[in-house]
């Protein structure tokens, strides 16, 4: 029995006058148990941990003629024990009065904010906001890296091999699959042509073929040869480079390659398609070539490897080089013209309006014409990207504004902040739908005004 006068820890005192709890407060010694007192406990002190005798455990049956100990003392200490655990959860939360509320899980409104959007700043680049996107669950969502649109769907992948599709109308997520683990390297994204056609998600090492109504896999093809380079599908072939110098045409659905050529130095950046023919530049700076069959149409050579992809307009090979210079190609191989600067060029070339454009650096955004390589205009204040164009007009991001620029002078038309967007994909270059993936892991769509 326990002394009415017992006071109580003050952490139990939600808890009414549940005795049971008095026997942890050492206020009073139990009945039975000898006059040792323990030092009363602080008020928000971690009573001590009971620590139940073995025979409180046993269940062997004891004598009839007397009723054991464990017997009568069980639901006291099941209940004792009931309190304790209620009243430590009390104590780690602080002592307050809810302290026993368990917390609520994280939703959807703890999630990193998306980024804001300006309505009447993106009106003046040409762009309107349709909709804002979450391709990937969860509250920590990761940046994609790769984001590739289409005109009926938008692929997005994050860096733990999740692959994600969301319907182009209305920001939905169709469908989302994880391929692989966190560990795998990613090198982009394919799509073959017609109606509900099917795509391909490239790693160095295989090929993966999804439907993409469902995201069910279809086939997966392992590259006869580790690739280094995004691929470029054509008709049936994946074409990219190695890191041993090597161009392989995989052929999709039979585990081999079609094709192969040995060349001088790794491959790092894309190959691209120029007319009928597919162009790839390696890092020794050897500029190659091919028909679909795998014929050498050509070969070129410039002085130093690529940071950025090269461009065609389908019959030129644009490059922005490491020995800084910009060169432009013919299929042959032979060289049209170079236009030299003062730094390494780290940001690709683009086609457009009769010019090469390109950020050549201290120079600035640049524009060169195609068939004499003179310079149209520079404007040292704009340095990026040319992502589209826009009403006729260059949208360039650099990695914290976009720029709406006049093709034919360089004057800057409009500038707006751009921050926290990683990564832009156009469904066209010229007057296409914009996506624009932001830090925060959500996904917008802009079309135009």
């Amino acid at each position: 029995m326990i002394p009415v006068n017992t006071r109580l820890a003050p952490c139990a005192g939600i808890f009414g006058n549940a005795t049971p709890a008095a026997r942890y407060t050492g206020s009073t010694p139990a009945p039975g148990r000898g006059s040792n007192k323990r030092p009363a406990p602080h008020a928000c002190e971690t009573p001590p941990k009971a620590v139940p005798s073995p025979s409180f455990w046993r269940t062997r049956r004891m004598p009839s003629d007397r009723t054991p100990t464990f017997q009568r003392r069980r639901p006291l200490a099941l209940a004792s024990l009931a309190v304790l655990g209620a009243a430590f959860t009390l104590v780690q939360s602080g002592c307050h009065t809810y302290g026993s509320v368990p917390a609520p899980r994280p939703t959807s409104a703890d999630a990193p904010k998306t980024q804001e959007i300006i309505h009447d700043d993106w009106a003046k680049v040409g762009y309107r906001l349709d909709w804002i996107g979450y391709p990937f669950a969860g509250i920590a969502r990761p940046n994609p890296v790769e984001l590739v649109a289409f005109d009926d769907l938008v692929v997005a992948q994050d860096q733990s091999s999740t692959i994600t599709v969301l319907e182009a109308s209305n920001g939905h997520r169709r469908w989302s699959t994880d391929l692989t683990g966190p560990n795998t390297r990613w090198l982009g994204v394919a799509r073959q042509t017609g109606v509900q056609a099917p795509f391909i998600v490239s790693s160095d090492t295989e090929a993966f073929t999804l439907a993409s109504g469902t995201g069910n896999l279809l086939s997966r093809d392992r590259y006869e040869q580790v690739i280094s380079t995004p691929t470029l599908l054509v008709d049936d072939l994946l074409i990219a480079g190695t890191p041993t110098g090597r161009v392989q045409a995989h052929l999709l659905g039979k585990g081999l390659s079609a094709w192969g050529f040995i060349s001088n130095g790794a491959f790092a950046t894309s190959p691209v398609m120029m007319g009928d023919s597919v162009a790839i530049v390696s890092q020794g700076g050897d500029v190659l070539f091919f028909a679909r069959n795998g014929s050498l149409l050509g070969r070129g050579r410039v002085f130093g490897g690529l940071d950025a992809d090269p461009a065609s307009d389908g019959l030129h090979l644009a490059l922005a080089s490491r020995d800084q210079s910009l060169w432009l190609l013919a299929i042959d191989g032979s060289q049209l013209w170079r236009h030299r600067t003062v730094n390494a060029l780290t940001h690709s070339p683009v086609f457009f309006g009769g010019s090469v454009v390109c950020d050549l650096g201290a120079e600035g955004l640049s524009a060169l014409d195609v068939g004499t390589g003179g310079v149209t205009w520079h404007n040292a204040e704009v340095h990026g990207d040319v992502i589209g164009v826009r009403g006729g007009n260059l949208v360039v991001w650099d990695k914290a504004s976009l720029f709406s620029i006049d093709p034919k002078t360089g004057d800057v038309l409009s500038k707006i902040a751009a921050p926290g967007f990683v990564k832009f994909s156009t469904t066209k270059f010229e007057d296409g739908d914009l996506y624009a993936a932001s830090a925060d892991g959500s996904l917008a769509k802009f079309i135009p005004r």
